[in-house]
């Protein structure tokens, strides 16, 4: 969800051609990953087990690893599984 949020926010004013709208989703993308991070805190600790599905997961957004997967990902860099 945050994932498709972070390139609708930029790949919209690019789309439209938008210098204005890169300068709004510049604002709102670090608001939305500090959210992203409230929200991991928030539900490992009210929800028993998240703690642990998360240390299990592979793609987390909210860690240094997680960031740099999803700033990495594109199409060409897939890789099949």
């Amino acid at each position: 969800m945050y994932a498709g949020a972070l390139v609708m926010f930029v790949g919209m004013p690019l789309a439209l051609g938008s210098w204005w709208g890169l300068l709004v989703a510049a604002a709102i993308v670090p608001v939305l990953i500090m959210r992203l991070e409230r929200e991991e805190s928030f539900l490992a600790r009210n929800l028993g087990g998240y703690a642990d599905y998360r240390n299990r997961s592979a793609w987390r957004a909210a860690s240094k690893r997680g960031f740099a997967r999803l700033a990495s990902w594109a199409p060409g860099s897939l890789r099949s599984r």
